[in-house]
């Protein structure tokens, strides 16, 4: 994650760079918010940058260098595309990559626990150690859990569908 922060902030300095000599001081040419749309600075072109990777006010951004000329566009336009189509979508690609592995690793540990669970009930099932599991042994299991609480032709049904191979 570290080299996606690196990677966003060595493009917003390269792009904040090209600002500050290319736009620079807009003072006398347009009338602007002078904290909303300054490339006068490194510092402020910097934030500006920040505020165009969000995609936020980047009208009030942008309007005040592209009255100024129009050839601008030639530096927003690329940043923002760029913006969008690359570097929005590395970090979301990373987060679920992430969520992927972590959501394997959850799945292999309920695979094992389902196994273990499994063994456990059949050798509680299998009462003379036979290595397979009677009626006599299915049915007495389900009349301690349930109590007979459950009908003698659900049990049956159950055994027959354990019972296939």
């Amino acid at each position: 994650m570290l080299d996606i922060i690196l990677f966003f902030t060595f493009v917003a300095v390269i792009y904040a760079v090209i600002g500050v000599r290319v736009i620079g001081d807009l003072d006398g040419e347009v009338e602007y918010d002078r904290y909303a749309s300054d490339f006068n600075s490194f510092g402020r072109a910097l934030n500006n940058l920040y505020i165009l990777y969000s995609s936020d006010n980047y009208p009030t951004l942008m309007q005040p260098s592209l009255k100024s000329s129009p050839w601008y566009v030639c530096y927003f336009v690329p940043f923002v595309l760029v913006n969008i189509l690359l570097l929005i979508p590395i970090p979301i690609a990373v987060m679920f990559q992430a969520f992927r592995n972590h959501r394997g690793k959850l799945v292999v540990k309920d695979r094992v626990k389902e196994r273990e669970a499994l063994f456990a009930c059949f050798v509680c099932m299998d009462e003379d150690y036979s290595m397979k599991v009677e009626w006599d042994e299915f049915k007495n299991l389900f009349d301690i859990v349930y109590r007979e609480k459950l009908k003698p032709d659900k049990i049956h049904e159950l055994f027959g569908l354990l019972d296939e191979d």
